[in-house]
């Protein structure tokens, strides 16, 4: 037997006037490498309960990534959310959990607000944004 949590984040209509919602696909890259350039000291590893804010461009309404963490060390979770600054609530799920020794990936298309916030809930991790397409 299993338990499964389902978090609904957003839905596709049929409407088909103008512009804005389009999905633009985008040369993909790589917008945070936290084991390449960080803003933590030492490791540049997030620590726990610590949160990135992540600047993106203003022309879009939502990103379309891949967020990974690898080099756990512990177990815990990322929330990925749109951010005002570093004082903005945090939403109370998770776009993906890890445990320790894991490289964890998963897909999530999130808000622009006008920033993105990834929250580290537990152990050090290293944390990898790979994006791939933005929402007008």
């Amino acid at each position: 037997s299993t338990h499964v949590i389902i978090d609904v984040v957003g839905y596709y209509d049929g409407v088909e006037v103008g512009e804005e919602g389009r999905f633009v696909p985008l040369e993909p890259y790589r917008g945070i490498d936290t084991r390449v350039d960080s803003p933590f000291e030492g490791t540049g590893s997030l620590p726990p309960e610590s949160m990135l804010l992540v600047l993106m461009p203003d022309e879009a309404s939502a990103y379309v990534m891949n967020i990974t963490v690898t080099g756990t060390l512990g177990a815990g979770f990322v929330t990925a959310f749109p951010a005002l600054d570093f004082d903005s609530p945090v939403p109370a799920v998770s776009n993906l959990n890890y445990g320790p020794g894991q490289t964890v990936p998963n897909h999530a298309i999130i808000p622009t607000g006008p920033d993105l916030g990834f929250y580290n809930s537990g152990g050090t991790v290293h944390l990898l944004l790979d994006v791939f397409g933005a929402f007008t």
